[in-house]
């Protein structure tokens, strides 16, 4: 039997209908951009780095982490804290020493100097000691771009393993900067201006609110007569983490075709165009094509421009043209791009960068056109100690021209280790040595590492003596 449904009652279902259709069809035109979406990233499509423009790629890295001091010590009113093996803490310090740096660096006019040792005496001071020598206008270049938007006009006037700053006092309103290279050779900066300039006061607060993280040193001066005078000492023992190595890096690449395609990429090289292939027994294998050649081996990836007007280019990386004309600027973009291509890398996986180990700037170096940077790994600023570099590239007329990446995997354990203190090591070293220091040593092999002591040469004492011992006590064992 046929119901008459009134035709108000069939306007009132018409009325509700249509909204309810229509958000219906909302949703499902979202869930299919969505499910597209989602399958597209899901299936690792390709990436048309081609296809972006230079504003979508633009890509500012901040290469500020990737320069720490070895050691910095601070002296207030005669008493002594050093920092060395904690990356964080030693970061933070070395933020609030940037400006004057930076100041000293880039407008000071240095004067050659001849005192040196009298320095280990001030009452207020800061002492840094960089991991090896580094030119005084990289340091610069560092301290500009760590605090942003601030031009840096650089010079290069010498290079620099340590250094003094002695902030403003009673008696002088100058910040004064000394540096000492390898070789000896001294130089004084005079900072007139305070606004650049860490204070006395800013250092005591560093120390109350990081001392329980600081250890007490003392400086050398003659105590050890295999070291050099302003060596610092630690007094007491350190604790450092342990560290597990692993390095399988070509049978990870031979298995992930998706993740070697992303690092061809990253290196100007196009999977679909390759002009030839080639591979080893061992499961290394190399790529060639117009732009240059990607070597995947047993323990690290190297890339070899294939002509002198080839390789990948600075601005394909930065997304910026360029600067040809400013030579502070072509430093600054060689050093963006080589942070930006680890980052890059560390990205597709970080097993191919280090894992958990940081990387940090080892030297940078100029010769005939070409600009070298040579990184090395480290955990919590202590370096893992090896022939090779953990990462080189070194640059021409704005392009790669070789880069190697050391591809082995850090992992860090929950295992602390507390170390020997430093004036017992120093007290049995043989040859001369003006660079003590915490390392891990390794060979990159599948182990468990810890940090200690190293030296040219260690003298291992026959009799077992008290490595705690006061160091005013110890003239007479260890001289």
């Amino acid at each position: 039997m046929k119901k008459n449904v009134s035709r108000s009652s069939r306007e009132l279902v018409v009325r509700i209908a249509v909204p309810v259709l229509f958000a219906a069809l909302c949703v499902l035109t979202a869930l299919t951009i969505f499910t597209i979406s989602w399958s597209s990233i899901g299936a690792g499509g390709e990436f048309d780095l081609a296809g972006l423009t230079n504003e979508a790629r633009r890509d500012d890295a901040d290469v500020s982490g990737y320069l720490l001091p070895e050691f910095i010590g601070i002296t207030v009113d005669g008493t002594r804290r050093g920092i060395s093996v904690s990356a964080n803490v030693v970061s933070e310090l070395y933020d609030i020493l940037t400006p004057t740096l930076r100041s000293a660096f880039s407008s000071a006019e240095p004067q050659s100097d001849t005192v040196w040792e009298e320095y280990t005496s001030v009452r207020n001071s800061v002492y840094i000691k960089y991991h090896s020598e580094l030119p005084d206008g990289i340091l610069a270049l560092f301290a500009g771009m760590a605090q942003e938007g601030r031009e840096t006009s650089v010079t290069f006037g010498g290079n620099v393993r340590e250094m003094f700053i002695l902030p403003p006092s009673s008696v002088s309103a100058e910040t004064l900067l000394v540096t000492r290279s390898d070789s000896g050779s001294v130089k004084k900066y005079v900072i007139p201006s305070r606004k650049a300039a860490v204070g006395t006061d800013e250092l005591e607060r560093f120390v109350r609110f990081y001392g329980s993280g600081m250890s007490e040193f003392l400086f050398n001066e003659e105590r050890y007569p295999n070291l050099a005078w302003t060596e610092p000492v630690y007094t007491e023992a350190l604790q450092t983490r342990k560290v597990l190595m692993t390095d399988r890096t070509a049978v990870l690449i031979q298995n992930s075709p998706e993740e070697k395609e992303a690092v061809l990429r990253l290196f100007g090289l196009n999977p679909d165009k390759l002009l030839n292939v080639h591979e080893e027994e061992d499961g290394s294998s190399s790529y060639y094509d117009t732009h240059g050649i990607l070597y995947f081996r047993a323990s690290s990836i190297e890339y070899l421009r294939s002509s002198a007007d080839s390789g990948v280019s600075v601005s394909e990386i930065l997304g910026t043209a360029f600067p040809e004309d400013n030579p502070s600027e072509m430093l600054k973009a060689y050093i963006r791009t080589a942070v930006l291509l680890y980052e890059k890398v560390a990205a597709v996986n970080p097993v191919y960068s280090g894992g958990e180990a940081d990387l940090l700037l080892r030297s940078v170096t100029s010769e005939n056109g070409e600009v070298t940077l040579q990184f090395m790994y480290a955990v919590g600023n202590v370096p893992i100690s090896d022939d090779q570099d953990a990462y080189r590239i070194t640059f021409a007329d704005g392009r790669i021209r070789h880069a190697v990446l050391h591809t082995v995997a850090v992992r860090v354990l929950a295992d602390r280790e507390t170390s020997y203190t430093e004036w017992w090591f120093a007290s049995k070293l043989g040859r001369f040595s003006s660079d003590v220091r915490l390392v891990y040593r390794s060979d990159y092999l599948s182990e468990s590492v810890a940090a200690e002591w190293a030296a040219e040469e260690l003298i291992f004492p026959e009799p077992e003596t008290d490595r705690n011992m006061d160091p005013e006590e110890e003239d007479e064992y260890g001289k």
